[in-house]
């Protein structure tokens, strides 16, 4: 039998097409401690980013900016993806799920990217419109594709809607 997973509260974003039984409808539950570690890690991921832009930025010897870009999208890409991570852990459906373990692993590869997008785009001296716009596009287009993969790699007896 499937399992046919919504938002419980009514009015908040609904993607349901009408077409759908709703009869198997069931909820999950969250473990508060995991969705609070995971906005813990997501802001001290994000002052990370704010301190390594800034070394970049400070840095006169020619590779330096080339290995703290990478240490920066090694840091924010890593923030992204276990916060989205320890958020799926948070989630308890009433059916058992599986990680496919190799998924999971290519999931952070677009957050590695994304990060050092991000990081790259905050360490110029000038930040224009535009900069900010492309990057920032840049940085939530990257974020999704880690997002979606990680889905994608999670396995059960239910549909998620």
């Amino acid at each position: 039998m499937k399992i046919l997973f919504v938002d419980d509260e009514p009015g908040i974003f609904q993607f349901i097409d009408s077409t759908i039984d709703l009869s198997a409808m069931a909820s999950g539950t969250y473990d508060f401690a995991l969705v609070a570690l995971s906005f813990i890690i997501a802001s001290v991921s994000g002052y990370v980013a704010l301190l390594i832009t800034k070394r970049i930025s400070m840095t006169e010897r020619q590779h330096a900016p080339h290995v703290w870009l990478a240490t920066g999208a090694f840091a924010v890409g890593s923030g992204i993806w276990a916060t989205h991570f320890i958020g799926m852990l948070a989630f308890t459906p009433p059916t058992p799920v599986n990680y496919d373990r190799a998924l999971m692993a290519i999931s952070i590869l677009p957050a590695f990217l994304a990060g050092g997008v991000a990081v790259r785009f905050m360490a110029t001296d000038k930040m224009g419109f535009w900069q900010l716009n492309i990057g920032g596009i840049l940085l939530t287009a990257g974020i999704g594709a880690m997002h979606y993969t990680g889905m994608a790699g999670m396995t059960m007896n239910a549909e998620i809607r």
